[in-house]
């Protein structure tokens, strides 16, 4: 998982990350960047993004995204001692 921020009020880059089955008081996009946008460099797996969903910047060929009807579920486990 990588993330980096690309300055005040940029956007941020993200590769090969998780983002989906966030818990929040309030419902909406699993990714929200109000100083900017995302720079999808791929691989990334997205719950909810897309047109309506807050968020329109995951758009690499590699990444995977559910929509606000259809939304990804990662099919993660709880952490668990292993």
């Amino acid at each position: 998982m990588k993330i980096a921020g690309q300055g005040r009020g940029a956007g941020l880059r993200t590769i090969d990350m998780v983002i989906a089955k966030n818990f929040a008081a309030t419902t909406g996009a699993d990714a929200n960047n109000p100083a900017g946008t995302f720079a999808d460099n791929g691989g990334n797996l997205i719950g909810i993004a897309g047109l309506g969903s807050g968020n329109t910047g995951f758009v690499a060929a590699s990444t995977q995204t559910g929509t606000i009807a259809t939304p990804l579920d990662p099919l993660l486990a709880a952490l668990a001692a292993n």
